[in-house]
């Protein structure tokens, strides 16, 4: 156990956990930029529709939501202070593309001096589709390190069966360790053959 802690150690301080420490903060930074407030469909309508605060909105279709733009003028009021100058300010889920686009209509219709911009986009959700690839390449990269442990002999027979538990138990953290630590530990081929010849 000392020379797995003494093998850490090392690897700690050629720069391994120095570069782990920058890729979260670079995860936190990209998901710390200025996001919409999500409302609901009801508050857009009775609240924001009917004192006239929207500029215009934008519908994604194939994420069923909409991204709700205040008007420029309106952000001084005490409700939307605290709101970035560059939208989408709010965005809501819609059950129905149908409904919602009557209830625009409607508001364009009955109110001529000030319309509300209608946009449509379809887009692709790249925090979920970042998700999905980083699970994918895990698992696959998961299984490897477990066929590698199966098929590897190690210095301390002990060895192998630990790797396979801290794999299965602690799954991101124990692949990175396996990688950095774990594989220097296997007996090379050529050396196990040797051993065996001598045997």
């Amino acid at each position: 156990m000392a020379k797995f802690f003494r093998v850490l150690n090392n690897t700690l301080m050629r720069g391994t956990f120095f570069y782990i420490l920058i890729s979260i903060f670079i995860f936190q930074a990209c998901n710390n930029f200025e996001k919409p407030i999500e409302i609901t469909q009801l508050r857009f309508e009775r609240e924001m529709i009917k004192s006239d605060d929207v500029n215009n909105v934008v519908i994604v279709s194939n994420l069923n939501i909409v991204e709700v733009y205040i008007k420029s003028d309106r952000l001084n009021k005490p409700i939307y202070n605290m709101l970035p100058k560059k939208g989408p300010h709010f965005y809501f889920a819609f059950d129905s593309q149908e409904n919602l686009q009557r209830i625009l209509r409607f508001q364009n219709d009955f109110n001529d001096k000030s319309k509300i911009s209608i946009d449509y986009e379809l887009r692709i959700d790249i925090g979920s589709l970042f998700l999905k690839i980083f699970i994918a390449i895990y698992v696959i990269l998961w299984i490897f390190l477990l066929i590698d442990i199966l098929k590897s002999n190690f210095e301390n027979s002990i060895d192998k069966l630990i790797w396979f538990v801290v794999i299965s138990f602690i799954p991101v953290l124990g692949c990175i360790l396996y990688l950095f630590i774990g594989r220097k530990q296997k007996i090379k081929k050529g050396h196990n053959n040797q051993q065996l010849k001598l045997q």
